[in-house]
This record gives structure tokens, sequence and C-alpha cells, in this order.
């Protein structure tokens, strides 16, 4: 159904824009509703463009928040990056106070926000986000607004440039923002409430990986590279390679604490009743079947809400090569090696992508799914999957390699301590969002006289 709406000259906006986008019906209410509030600049908001210096990442120093981090109303910080500590000077203006609110400026998920909260180390921004520091606005209703539809439509309106959309400071300040009198204290204290809910989560998740790493004795071992190492020529031919990075030292010394694992071991070949590679489609609905790719994996869990969808009746036609059911586990086998999940009965009507795999466990053997899915995703089914790997620049892993990963076998007492703290963990997330959402709902209804 086309929707349209007519504009008079004399009504442009002050930058004289003439994209139709600039101009839909529902961002026309919008700013109807909105044209009696305050913008940014009149309330003492000071919106700061991080400084940019050249991206050289490493595995201690300086903290960096990426664009990636940011999520719509929480951060992420499964994936930390850090920076020399030299570079502390240089990125001063970069450094994030408690309250500050972050803004994706450009890329994949241009203007998602959320709060900052300080948690101890000095923590920096990259150049990828705004910060938006703001004195007479609780900042937890700030973020919570910005982040519903009204909010996200006015920033997508000022947005410039094609397929990779930016918004530049000057326009954020124009933003009109509803006062919500005592209800913003109240949206504050929920979103506060996520955040520690959150935090939450990301213990209980922490702590079954240290279960799992205590009961494997992997935090005792070296996991350094070593320059040089020496191969014999039967190891090339037994794996069928000769390059270098398949027979790094530190590959061998997990698989050989896996093997001396007091409990047994096996491999993915071995205990699998089936692996099967996920389905190619880039055609997209705004409703339809979730198709799970990589992105919609967060610790262990799939994000069906988030997910893209496609047609339905595609669906059925790539669920006969691709079924899923509960219990299936789900590894990335590109990219961000890594990546897993369990299939829960909410998820099986999805269709996986093809840069995933589906791993089903055989039913006698009486694996924990989620147990397996947290070992894949740790430093011991990580590095294994890297050392099975083939590509240069984005590594990639076939069925082949996959299947002669090695397992460990835990008793099941172990297992389910896990699977439990990790079922904790995702119920405390599943609060976190749900507190997220009714925040959100409450201003939009609020705003718009609901």
């Amino acid at each position: 159904m086309a929707v349209w709406s007519k504009v008079y000259f004399s009504k442009l906006s002050g930058n004289l824009r003439l994209d139709a986008e600039h101009y839909k019906p529902n961002l026309l209410r919008y700013l109807e509703i909105l044209k009696d509030s305050e913008c940014l600049e009149s309330q003492e908001c000071k919106i700061l463009h991080p400084t940019e210096i050249k991206r050289v990442y490493q595995e201690h120093g300086l903290r960096i928040l990426l664009a990636q981090n940011v999520k719509r109303n929480y951060l992420d910080l499964t994936h930390q990056a850090y920076m020399a500590n030299k570079f502390a000077h240089e990125l001063r203006r970069n450094r994030l106070i408690s309250g500050d609110i972050l803004m994706v400026r450009t890329g994949a998920n241009f203007g998602d926000t959320a709060l900052f909260r300080e948690e101890g180390e000095p923590i920096y921004a990259c150049a990828d986000c705004l910060i938006i520091r703001t004195k007479t606005i609780p900042p937890g209703y700030l973020a919570t607004f910005l982040n519903t539809e009204i909010g996200r439509s006015l920033i997508l309106r000022g947005s410039y440039g094609g397929a990779q959309p930016h918004i530049a400071p000057n326009y954020l300040y124009t933003l009109r923002i509803p006062r919500l009198g005592k209800f913003e204290d109240k949206i504050h204290s929920m979103l506060y409430a996520a955040y520690d809910t959150q935090l939450e989560a990301e213990r209980l998740f922490s702590e079954a990986e240290t279960i799992l790493a205590d009961e494997l004795g992997l935090g005792e071992l070296d996991l350094s590279d070593e320059l040089t190492y020496v191969r014999r020529f039967k190891e090339t031919e037994d794996a069928g390679r000769i390059d270098a990075e398949h027979f790094k030292s530190k590959y061998a010394r997990i698989v050989q604490r896996l093997k001396q694992y007091k409990g047994g071991f096996s491999t993915i070949g071995e205990i699998m009743q089936s692996v099967t590679n996920g389905v190619e489609c880039r055609t997209f609905e705004d409703e339809g079947t979730p198709y799970i790719r990589v992105g919609d994996m967060r610790r262990l869990k799939i994000s069906s809400a988030t997910a893209q969808k496609i047609d339905s009746g595609i669906a059925a036609k790539l669920r006969k090569k691709i079924a899923l059911k509960e219990g299936d586990i789900l590894t990335s086998r590109s990219g961000s090696i890594g990546q897993s999940a369990v299939i829960t009965k909410e998820d099986h009507d999805s269709i996986l992508s093809s840069h995933l795999i589906r791993l089903r466990p055989k039913k006698k053997l009486g694996f924990q799914s989620t147990f397996l899915a947290l070992f894949l995703a740790s430093v011991a089914g990580v590095e294994q999957i890297l050392k099975h790997s083939n590509g240069g620049i984005v590594p990639e892993i076939a069925q082949p390699g996959l299947k002669r990963i090695v397992v460990p076998l835990p008793p099941s007492a172990i297992q389910e301590k896990i699977a439990e703290t990790i079922r904790a963990s995702q119920k405390a997330e599943d609060e976190s969002k749900r507190l997220l959402e009714d925040a959100k709902r409450i201003v939009e209804e609020m705003v718009m006289g609901e």
C-alpha cells in the first residue's frame, strides 16, 4: 500500500531537504506532537564527537567501546577491544563518565543508543559513536526516548548518505525532547534496574565459563604462541595440510589437555547424529519467518525477535533442508568464530543462515546441549575451530574439520550445573529486556497521549 504526504515548499525543513524520506507521514505526525517541546541544545545537553586515531587493537591496555558494543538501550561487552596505554592523552576527549549516552553515528547499527555507567577503570568511546552528556534531563529517560520508535524516526530523519547513513551533532542539537515531569525519574530508575539485572546476567554467564574452565583445567594452560616449532612429515600427511597455522603449539597443548581429561573425551563427529550447514537467502520481508544469522546469537541464545524475516512460503521449502528442533546446537562456521546457541521450542520454526552449522547430538549419549554450546564458545573450542579452519583474513570451518574437534566428557552433574547457571543468566537477561521494553512503552504512550 502506497504511503504519501504533501508538503508545501514553505514548510520545508531549515536545510531545505527535498528527499521524500524526510517527510514521511509518521515523521510529520511526531513533529506536530513535539512542536512545543524544547530542543536538546536549549536543555543543557552537550554532544561530543570522539577523536579518531589509528585503530590498532591489542589484548590489553585502554578499554575501547566499539560501535558493535552499543545495542538499543544496553551495552554488549561480550567482545572487548583495547589500545596501547600511550594513546591515553590523544583519547582523553573519548573518555566516558557515568551517565553518558552513546549513539552509533554510522554503520550497521546506526542510531542505536545506550546508557553508560562507570565500572571503575577508564573506558573510551570509538569515533563511530557520539557521546551525549546531559545535565537537566535524566540520562536514563533520554536514552529510552531516543530508542523509541519516535526517537529513532527523528534520528533517521536527520541522517545523510546513502547505503551508509551518518548523523551529525548539529542535527541532534535540534531534536525536540518531550518532558514528562516525575515520570522521567521513573523511566531513569527502570533503565538502571535493567542495567543492574544485565550485569547479573553477565556475572552468571562468567560463572558458568569459570566452572567449565576449572573442570577442564584450562585456566592454567599456556596459550602463548611460539615463533618456531617443528612437526614431523607424518603429522602433515595425517592432517592433509602443510600450513604452519594448523600446527601451532598451543593447539597441540589444548588437544593434549582435553585428551588427558579424567572423564574421557570424544569428537564432534562421534557424538553427533548429524552435522548440517544452513541455507542461503538474501530476500527479506517486514513479516515472515525468522532467518537466524551469526549476529542473532548471544550468550548461547537466539534473538528471533530482532532477526531478519523471510517469506513463509520460501521458509517452508528451505525447512526441508535444515529443519531445527529443541536441543540442536548452532555454531558459526565463518567470520565470528565461537558464536554458539541452543535451539529452544520457540526457535524451531526459524531458518538457519548459510554461515551457521546445525549440530544434532545423539540421544543415547545424554549430552547437555548447553554444555556443548558453551564448550564450543570457550577458548578450547574456539582455538580448535581455528586450528581446523581454512581461509585467510576470514577463517571458515567445513564439516570435516568441525567433526575432528576433541570434546571432553564431564559427568552429568557438572554438565547440569553449567546448564542451570546458563539458564539463570538467560532468565536475568530476559528480565532486563522486559524492563527496557516496559520503559520504552511507557514513554511512547505518554508522548503519544495514549
